[in-house]
């Protein structure tokens, strides 16, 4: 009886620590489940500045975006307490921009992630203190474009935000710091040194250097004008102009230069090389408006464009652009400079009317990476010989980044008749997004349409602000979910993952899926 007791006891002592047990394990799979839930959605914030354009124009500002890693695979990118800022004080605020199940897209550069987007969002509201009413919930529906690239810690991104519908407005984002175009090309900016008036982060003789600079600077060749090019929503422009100097007794036509680096006046003759731009990162001298005499370049243009208006009577305005590795150079050359990437040089001559000029790019076969780049405008090509009433006006410069792809191949051939500018093309095979390999300079998407048939391939240019539009329309359509789970999806083996992009994933990934089979069939879903 004793004994039947004692067993009982030990076996009830046995049930409660084997309870015990399990609750303390249940404890530890709750806990593991927690830490793991909260790893799976890892938020990495990235602060730097950001640009608002609306209707081409606006301001900069700092914000921060945060990437979310989330743990199915997707990407969920949010930009908290997004603000409409005009730059002359008027700030609207417009609330939480919040962009879910981000595609990685394709990316130009091996170590670099890159980010697609396209579709429509509900903006939330912001959670800024003092603010009682956020515009963006108020929009219903707004339609978003995102193109992101990440390299190492630098996070660059342009947003699209088209509200011509509900408020007759485009609304351009731009976040981050990457040098891609040169500060002030619209010339609104101004600034004085010395006799006259400089446009910020552009120099003339008036901040020259050299053993003659004294005697150029009492003489002024740039001037700020009104006379702005058409449709422009800028109020300014650029007026160069030669001027007759005497230089150690000795007259001479001093043609009307401006640069991004910095002018040299070193010889009495016109034509040596001794008077010319210079630029070098390395130097720390700084202008009257406290910016370097140098313009930093991550970029590599397809061309520079530029508005101009021209009276020259003999010869041509120029424009110069030369990309280098950001050591020491000068324009015009004294010898051979093997520190320079790309070149962009012609000569220009619109008969006294506004003309759009493009200029394109050519590199120069030297093993180096793009870090400042040198724009010179002269109002002649030829040093020394201007005249009386010669000009060049210039408007609006910027730097040009095609977007078109170079290169869009289907199962490791490029496609019959590709073409750069060519948008559209048929192929006699199954539409399948995971054999289409797309090389661009900046991010590029592969999309499989609903209808399965269709594969839609968007690239863009290295600056991320435009896009091209590939539509590739397959004879046969990928096959669908039901159609395999007809014919024993359940049997075949699976070969691939991939997701929208072309891009290989695991069994957990959530989005649209595309699973290819031992037996050549795939399906599309939605996970």
């Amino acid at each position: 009886m004793i004994h039947g007791i004692y067993r009982d006891a030990i076996t009830r002592l046995k049930d409660i620590r084997i309870k015990l047990k399990r609750r303390r394990m249940k404890r530890i799979f709750t806990l593991i489940a927690a830490v793991m839930t909260a790893l799976a959605s890892m938020a990495t914030d990235y602060t730097d500045k950001l640009q608002v354009l609306v209707n081409g124009s606006g301001a900069t500002q700092e914000a921060t975006i945060s990437l979310i890693e989330e743990g199915d695979g997707t990407t969920t990118l949010m930009l908290n307490n997004f603000c409409l800022d005009d730059g002359n004080g008027t700030v609207m605020p417009v609330g939480n921009i919040v962009l879910k199940n981000v595609a990685d897209a394709i990316a130009p550069t091996a170590g670099e992630k890159a980010y697609a987007f396209n579709g429509k969002i509900t903006i939330e509201p912001g959670t800024m203190e003092g603010v009682e009413m956020w515009l963006g919930p108020m929009l219903g529906e707004v339609p978003v474009e995102l193109r992101a690239s990440l390299k190492g810690s630098n996070l660059y991104a342009v947003i699209d935000i088209n509200m011509m519908e509900s408020l007759g407005q485009t609304i351009n984002v731009v976040f981050g710091s990457r040098n891609y175009q040169i500060p002030n090309s619209g010339f609104e900016d101004f600034h004085t040194a010395g006799k006259a008036d400089e446009p910020n982060h552009w120099h003339s003789f008036q901040s020259a250097t050299g053993s003659l600079a004294s005697m150029v600077t009492g003489n002024i060749h740039l001037t700020k004008s009104t006379d702005v090019r058409p449709g422009t929503s800028g109020t300014t422009s650029v007026k160069l102009v030669p001027v007759e100097m005497q230089i150690l007794f000795v007259k001479i036509w001093a043609n009307g230069t401006m640069t991004t680096g910095r002018m040299k006046a070193g010889a009495a003759t016109a034509n040596d090389p001794k008077n010319h731009a210079e630029t070098d990162i390395s130097n720390t001298d700084k202008d009257a408006n406290g910016d370097p005499f140098y313009t930093l370049m991550d970029g590599r243009p397809d061309a520079v464009k530029v508005w101009a208006k021209t009276k020259v009577k003999s010869g041509d305005a120029t424009i110069s652009a030369v990309i280098t590795d950001g050591t020491y150079y000068q324009d015009p050359e004294d010898k051979t400079y093997n520190n320079v990437f790309s070149k962009a040089q012609s000569g220009i001559n619109t008969g006294e009317q506004w003309q759009e000029i493009v200029v394109p790019f050519k590199e120069q076969g030297n093993n180096v990476e793009p870090k400042a780049i040198l724009v010179t405008i002269s109002t002649n090509g030829t040093p020394g010989t201007g005249a009386s009433g010669d000009y060049i006006i210039v408007d609006d410069l910027s730097l040009v980044y095609n977007p078109e792809a170079q290169s869009i191949k289907f199962n490791g051939k490029e496609i019959d008749g590709f073409s750069p500018t060519t948008y559209e093309y048929t192929i006699d095979d199954t539409a399948d997004p995971s054999k289409i390999s797309v090389e661009a300079k900046g991010v590029a998407s592969v999309t499989l349409g609903d209808d399965n048939k269709t594969v839609t391939v968007i690239t863009s240019g290295e600056d991320l602000s435009s896009t091209a539009t590939y539509t590739i329309h397959f004879t046969k359509s990928a096959t669908t979910l039901i159609e395999n789970i007809d014919k024993g999806v359940a049997e075949k083996k699976v070969t691939g993952r991939y997701n929208a992009a072309g891009q290989t994933v695991g069994s957990k990934q959530r989005g649209i899926i595309i699973t290819r089979y031992s037996d050549g069939s795939v399906v599309k879903s939605v996970k």
